[in-house]
């Protein structure tokens, strides 16, 4: 009898553990930094904060890069990123639901804030070649941040949609940030405008 106990027992036990691992929200499977579950809200803050960091940075060195190469890849990352924004808030409203922050979220906001200020102590070829490498480090993280955390957190429809479409314009993005640092960001007072030049990606859009 007792054996018939015991075996009930960890049947029971079983089952209970079953029954918690369906009972869990599936948009909260995920975790940000500190063991948090993030909540959709949550999801929309961070990808406000990708976006909002990438805008920020680019206002700051905006009008004070000569390089052609470099001008126009500012002006690209305000122009994509203000659109994610406003796609964003359309997501947002469909889902009844306003950008919450957390851990993450936190983590990004205040690294740009870091790079921002160091930025700001920058000028000519220096200013360049440190925006262009910190470009390619936060266009990195962005997209382990999505492919890691955001895409697996929630089953929405349009919030997936919406994740999908911030990874193809940080992707592309992060491959124009490569081939800028590649042609030799601040080296002999500037980027190299060699015979090859500055050509956008092959495959690479807007």
């Amino acid at each position: 009898m007792l054996r018939d106990r015991a075996r009930a027992g960890v049947i029971a036990g079983v089952a209970a553990a079953a029954l918690a691992l369906v009972g869990c929200p599936e948009e909260k499977r995920r975790t940000a930094g500190g063991g948090q579950e993030l909540t959709p809200g949550q999801v929309l803050g961070i990808a406000r904060a990708i976006n909002m960091g990438e805008v920020d940075q680019a206002t700051a060195v905006q009008g004070r890069v000569t390089d052609p190469n470099v001008s126009a890849f500012v002006e690209r990352m305000i122009q994509d990123h203000r659109a994610s924004l406003q796609q964003l808030e359309q997501v947002t409203v469909q889902m009844g639901l306003v950008p919450e922050e957390s851990d993450l979220s936190r983590e990004l906001t205040q690294d740009v804030q870091d790079t921002t200020g160091e930025l700001a102590q920058k000028q000519g070829p220096e200013l360049a070649k440190d925006y262009i490498d910190g470009q390619v480090d936060t266009h990195q993280k962005a997209l382990s941040t999505i492919d890691d955390e955001l895409m697996p957190a929630t089953t929405d429809p349009a919030l997936q949609q919406y994740l999908t479409d911030l990874r193809g314009v940080v992707a592309s993005h992060l491959e124009l940030a490569k081939q800028i640092k590649e042609s030799g960001a601040g080296e002999q007072g500037g980027y190299q405008q060699g015979q090859q030049g500055y050509q956008e990606p092959a495959g690479v859009g807007r």
